[in-house]
């Protein structure tokens, strides 16, 4: 049996070029910062814990649609994931949004006034 830690504040997965779906992250209780960079087969990121403050994705050429986002979210950066085509409801908490090369999302909607 696989046991995850239940405190990490900060994970970063990198260059998993294997790695199709992201495993559920909210057991994790006190996860604040998730870096998911250069995965190549990434099509999915699962359920991201509640503590979630800073999302990165960047070159995720798979990846098409992020999961709901945390309410606590402050930060959210999408660089040159290709073909994501769509970002959920943004939190009214997001300070940051950097998006960047993501040549198929058209529109991000109901943008939070902070911004």
């Amino acid at each position: 049996v696989e046991q995850r830690p239940s405190s990490v504040c900060v994970h970063a997965v990198c260059r998993c070029d294997s790695l199709v779906a992201l495993p559920i992250l909210s057991s994790i209780c006190n996860l604040q910062e998730l870096d998911v960079i250069s995965c190549e087969k990434l099509q999915q990121l699962r359920v991201l814990p509640a503590s979630l403050t800073r999302l990165n994705c960047a070159y995720l050429t798979r990846l098409q649609q992020l999961p709901a986002l945390p309410r606590q979210l402050k930060v959210l950066i999408c660089g040159r994931c290709s073909s994501l085509e769509q970002v959920p409801a943004l939190p009214s908490s997001l300070h940051a949004l950097f998006c960047s090369s993501c040549v198929q999302l058209h529109a991000l909607l109901d943008l939070p006034a902070n911004l």
